[in-house]
């Protein structure tokens, strides 16, 4: 086992949500002022991950950048039991999609047990509803939910959406 696998398994259990971004630093991540990473969230592929400043990782989280770069902007919640995956699926495969980034844009807040697919960008403000398996663009300013996940409203903007303490 190599020091990347390595590291990428002792550092999910970490218990301090402030000490784990320092930690991740040290294997390539880059990851802006404030931020924490809860216990468990799985951080793979680590050179390929910009996570921006106060952005919120839930436990149980699943970040997998190992093949396409994965980019947070500031002020991203991601909440528990959820999958950000840039690697090609079968799933993606069947629907015609290529394995590509994906861009979270600042102020988003991605609900509890979400699946993000690769090649995606979710526009700034936008808010994605529990369960939602994202496999399109997400406008700005949009609530999205479903599977796969369909806007259902606009959301106001300048407005905080999200309370993680």
């Amino acid at each position: 086992m190599n020091w990347e696998e390595w590291a990428e398994k002792l550092f999910c259990l970490i218990p301090s949500f402030r000490l784990r971004p320092s930690l991740e630093k040290l294997r390539g991540v880059k990851v802006g002022e404030g931020t924490r990473i809860s216990q468990f969230a799985m951080i793979i592929g680590s050179k390929k991950l910009t996570i921006g400043k106060n952005c919120f990782i839930g436990k149980f989280v699943v970040i997998d950048a190992l093949k396409e770069p994965i980019t947070i902007e500031d002020n991203v919640k991601i909440a528990g039991h959820s999958a950000i995956l840039s690697h090609e699926t079968a799933y993606t495969r069947e629907l015609g999609k290529r394995a590509g980034p994906i861009i979270i844009k600042k102020n988003a807040y991605i609900s509890q047990g979400t699946i993000v697919l690769s090649n995606v960008t979710i526009g700034e403000g936008a808010i994605v509803g529990a369960g939602s398996v994202i496999i399109e663009d997400v406008p700005p300013y949009t609530l999205v939910v479903g599977v796969p996940a369909k806007p259902i409203k606009k959301v106001k903007k300048n407005v905080t959406h999200h309370t993680i303490p």
